[in-house]
């Protein structure tokens, strides 16, 4: 059976979605957890720390923790998967960078195309063993290998000090903009598959304030 593809303005439209929803997780993540002023960590003394938002809720805040790690995680991993997947034999378009590159090669040619799929295929060497490794054992599956020998504690916990989160989410922020540039050339617009509206071309990812820090500071008086 004949699968629906899909524009590739509608795909950027769809990863610009996914984008901003990153940026929103990891702003969320500082302004509750790596904020100077919270001190926020796993130590007994900084756990005693007056401003400390274990201190306010100290289970919930753990796993809050925990599933916003998980969450910014999973989001970035996604913008990488292959352009399509099998499942039961059946072909599907996956959202992310590889299928909007597949589908850009009907409107540019084939070499504005390679210069973003070696920055795919180097930063996925890169990330391998660390962010992608965690998706496949921990979070799209219950490896249980590595639940029972400790490896989740002993690897991924640190995975956010390792792997360096800002800077990822920095690289996939101008990658998403350089894409959009890329469409600009050609005026494919980033539109939505219902033509209700489109996103600027180009999108300050920064500039998105998750508000996170006035619940701290509300939940601190």
């Amino acid at each position: 059976m004949e699968i629906k593809e899909y524009t590739a303005g509608e795909v950027l439209f769809e990863i610009q979605e996914q984008v901003l929803t990153l940026n929103f997780q990891w702003n969320s993540y500082n302004q509750i957890f790596i904020h100077p002023y919270q001190m926020i960590s796993d130590s007994i003394s900084d756990s005693l720390h007056p401003n400390s938002t274990y201190n306010i809720a100290p289970v919930f805040f753990r796993y809050l923790k925990k599933l916003l790690q998980e969450s910014i995680l999973l989001t970035t991993v996604r913008l990488f998967d292959p352009a399509y997947s099998f499942p039961n034999g059946m072909k599907t378009c996956n959202l992310g960078i590889k299928y909007l590159l597949q589908q850009a090669e009907l409107d540019f040619e084939k070499k504005e195309i390679t210069k973003f799929l070696l920055e795919v295929d180097s930063f996925y060497t890169e990330h391998e063993s660390t962010i992608f490794k965690y998706r496949d054992k921990l979070l799209a599956h219950n490896d249980l290998l590595t639940i029972k020998e400790k490896e989740y504690q002993e690897t991924f916990e640190p995975i956010f000090i390792s792997a360096n989160i800002q800077k990822i989410i920095d690289f996939i922020n101008t990658l998403t903009n350089d894409l959009g540039r890329l469409l600009l050339s050609k005026r494919v617009l980033p539109k939505n598959s219902y033509d209700i509206y489109a996103h600027p071309y180009l999108i300050n990812f920064n500039e998105f304030n998750s508000d996170a820090d006035k619940l701290i500071s509300a939940l601190q008086k």
